[in-house]
């Protein structure tokens, strides 16, 4: 799994990202394994804390990664650092 975040969010130092085209950043989140409906997870995204700071409060566009044998399957959302 990857979380896409806009250009703003780069990655803390050895920090597993890559810049994708159009500038997002692409978390690596790791592998989760089989994930089955209604299951949930916790994973620890490093994010700078001056950069969270000064987006604190405002819904950010984002997108979560899913890559599957059959494919990636990607769903955007609104992050929001409260």
């Amino acid at each position: 799994m990857a979380l896409a975040l806009p250009e703003e969010f780069r990655p803390m130092y050895g920090y597993a990202a890559v810049q994708l085209r159009d500038k997002r950043f692409l978390h690596d989140l790791g592998t989760i394994g089989q994930f089955l409906p209604d299951q949930w997870n916790t994973v620890q995204v490093d994010l700078p804390v001056d950069i969270v700071d000064k987006w604190r409060g405002i819904e950010i566009a984002a997108e979560l990664k899913t890559f599957t044998k059959e494919g990636p399957i990607s769903v955007g959302f609104f992050l929001k650092f409260v």
